[in-house]
């Protein structure tokens, strides 16, 4: 456990006020959100706030601690976040959002992630603040919301939620459908008319501060979602692959080309194929079943 020694010395006035502010909002990674948050005042103070500083005045006397927590070699405790969001001047709700978005950062449990990435959603909602949009975040880090998008584009002119529901087979109720709706048109990937739904873009993409973790939560559900097809689908409507080989680690890059150009024709066939009636998920999965000689040792 990471040893961590604090003072009792009240804390002290907040650090001067950048010219402009760093927005808790605009980061899923709380080490980025404090490294921004330094950087900032460290110009707005002319070069006077340091790391020791920003270590003294949240409670801590290790000079460095906060630069450790900033480059990730140190986790930052509970008790000490509230006092950092403090420091940081974070109202109610800014604070919340950067306590469950520390603990999500943190988090190793599947489960936890899961469940802290669904209240950083709402926090974030709530707040009012839009760059990635939150629906969009929504979305692209939930299959069954990419799946239920590739079903409307099938019948985008029936919005009935029961139907839509029995139609996939992932797990979702007709209330989490019309949830689902609801976030896909605040997506503004479709408008909801009554009972009548329209396709306003036909192309859902990822954005490059999608943070890796809610990346990884998308990847469990689909590995998930596999397992139980694999149980459940009939052999002739699937197919698993499994291979291992032996190579040189330095060709690694030419194996994730490969299965990414393949994706890419894959891509291209489903653009291209007139009267889809089906949706269907691939997996790619490549990662190594040996340790190398420097981690052996």
């Amino acid at each position: 456990m990471d040893a961590l020694q604090t003072h009792s010395t009240p804390l002290v006035s907040r650090p001067p006020r950048p010219a402009k502010p760093v927005r808790v909002y605009d980061y899923l990674d709380f080490r980025l959100y404090l490294k921004a948050f330094y950087e900032a005042t460290k110009r707005s103070s002319k070069g006077r706030f340091s790391y020791r500083v920003f270590s003294n005045k949240t409670g801590v006397d290790s000079p460095n601690y906060m630069k450790l927590i900033v480059d990730g070699q140190r986790s930052l405790t509970p008790a000490h976040a509230k006092r950092v969001a403090r420091y940081c001047a974070l109202d109610a709700s800014e604070a919340a959002f950067f306590l469950t978005l520390v603990k999500w950062n943190q988090s190793k449990s599947i489960e936890e992630q899961s469940r802290l990435w669904n209240e950083l959603l709402i926090l974030r909602a709530k707040s009012g603040f839009q760059q990635l949009s939150t629906s969009q975040l929504a979305v692209i880090t939930d299959l069954r919301l990419v799946a239920l998008f590739e079903l409307l584009q099938l019948e985008s002119s029936d919005g009935n939620s029961e139907r839509l529901a029995a139609r996939l087979s992932l797990p979702m109720s007709a209330d989490e459908v019309r949830a689902g709706l609801a976030t896909l048109e605040a997506a503004q990937l479709i408008k909801v008319s009554g009972s009548k739904v329209r396709i306003i873009s036909k192309t859902l993409k990822t954005a490059d501060d999608v943070p890796s973790k809610s990346v990884r939560h998308y990847h469990n559900q689909a590995m998930t979602a596999a397992k139980l097809a694999l149980e459940k689908v009939p052999v002739e409507q699937r197919e698993f692959i499994s291979t291992t080989i032996s190579l040189p680690k330095s060709r690694s890059a030419e194996v994730k080309a490969l299965l990414r150009e393949t994706r890419d024709k894959l891509l291209s066939l489903s653009e291209n194929s007139a009267h889809a009636d089906s949706v269907f998920q691939i997996n790619f999965q490549f990662f190594p079943l040996t340790n190398s000689n420097s981690e052996n040792s």
